[in-house]
């Protein structure tokens, strides 16, 4: 399968999705695209730079998007890992 294909069947499978919380934006006034600090306003170190939130955002309540450098994860948890269509186990390496 080419990149294209492959990019555009995730856009595709993204819409109804982006949809969703576009209406939402609509009448709640929450944008659907959210700083990590907007998101999560309890987790101090979203507000600082340095953590790498500055360069990752959350695409409604469920979708983070982050740039990935290196084979580990920003932020705890379980993640559906889209590449392997399966769960994954992070363990965050930032120091707060």
């Amino acid at each position: 399968m080419s990149i294209n294909r492959m990019y555009l069947q995730l856009k595709s499978a993204l819409t109804p999705y982006q949809y969703s919380y576009s209406q939402l934006a609509t009448e709640t006034g929450m944008p659907p695209i959210r700083a990590m600090a907007l998101q999560f306003p309890d987790d101090i170190s979203t507000y600082n730079n340095h953590t790498g939130t500055a360069f990752q955002f959350m695409s409604g309540d469920w979708l983070l998007v982050t740039p990935v450098y290196r084979n580990e994860s920003t932020r705890s948890g379980k993640w559906y890992h889209r590449s392997t269509k399966g769960l994954c186990t992070c363990v965050s390496h930032l120091v707060h």
